[in-house]
């Protein structure tokens, strides 16, 4: 239960959630208590997550959990990790939907793939750019088809899989937050790729061009609470924005991860749904400490 006075955070999502490289207190899901001291927050964020891992979690462990926000945040690379099986050669729950219904699969997950299949998984993820790496990738295997021509067309096919499983773990997880009168807040947190799209590096994120755009269009049609912090980080001169990252790592660095903190606390209290509980009285304190 909440203590009284006080405003319980949920944070979901993957290694930028959690706080990568940096100590418990300096991850920004803990520096939100530095914006606001009635803050009590809750991090569920894991290394490598997709966003059906994160809802996974979500369902699993916050079950018992009385709360007030839940901030439901993802990069692009969650989206495509929806569609994978295993991950790093190791296997993973996915969905399947069955008449708009989301359908658990691959479960129990095995404790390792066969060495074999793990040795493929690796060839495909780090060489499949080469020719010669695809064509081993797929005989090793036996799982790959004939890859499109272009990058933006193999693009296309992802989202098409994948959207409308994102889709529906978005629903999923408003209609959850709803059931325990929490408000959910869908969060966007941009690589350092997004920063400028001209740089020369920003063409290596094929998954920032195609997930970013889907996302905001998404949240829009279904109208739930959604902040995007990418134009955030473009207002922020290049010389002060490149010590928001961990050089060679890509994860937030402790002035990131403080940035981050500072910049969602103030587009949180804009939106009217999160105001209504940041201005809301105080409750009494009562025998057991609830509310």
């Amino acid at each position: 239960r909440i203590s009284a006075g006080r405003i319980r955070v949920l944070c979901s999502g993957d290694s930028f959630a959690f706080g990568e490289q940096v100590g418990d207190d300096e991850a920004w899901c803990h520096l939100l208590t530095w914006q606001d001291q009635r803050l009590e927050t809750v991090n569920f964020g894991l290394s490598e997550y997709g966003i059906d891992q994160a809802y996974l979690r979500y369902v699993r462990d916050t079950a018992p959990l009385e709360y007030d926000i839940h901030l439901f945040t993802f990069i692009s690379a969650d989206f495509t990790r929806v569609g994978m099986r295993d991950h790093h050669g190791y296997a993973k729950p996915y969905f399947a939907l069955e008449s708009d219904t989301l359908v658990v699969e691959g479960v129990p997950v095995p404790r390792a793939l066969p060495r074999l299949t793990r040795f493929s998984t690796w060839v495909s993820q780090h060489v499949r750019s080469l020719q010669l790496g695809s064509r081993i990738a797929r005989r090793i295997t036996g799982t790959f088809s004939s890859q499109p021509a272009s990058r933006s067309e193999r693009m296309d096919l992802e989202r098409e899989r994948i959207a409308p499983l994102a889709k529906q773990i978005f629903r999923q997880v408003q209609q959850l937050n709803e059931e325990k009168n929490s408000v959910a807040v869908f969060v966007y947190l941009p690589l350092e790729q997004e920063f400028d799209e001209t740089l020369p590096w920003a063409d290596s994120c094929e998954a920032c061009k195609t997930w970013r755009p889907w996302v905001g269009a998404v949240m829009d049609s279904l109208g739930y609470n959604f902040i995007d912090l990418t134009p955030a980080l473009r207002e922020v001169p290049w010389d002060t924005a490149i010590r928001f990252f961990i050089p060679g790592d890509g994860h937030y660095s402790v002035a990131g991860n403080a940035w981050v903190a500072e910049s969602l606390y103030d587009r949180l209290r804009s939106l009217p749904d999160v105001a209504s509980v940041l201005e809301s009285p105080a409750p009494e304190d009562s025998a057991d400490g609830a509310h």
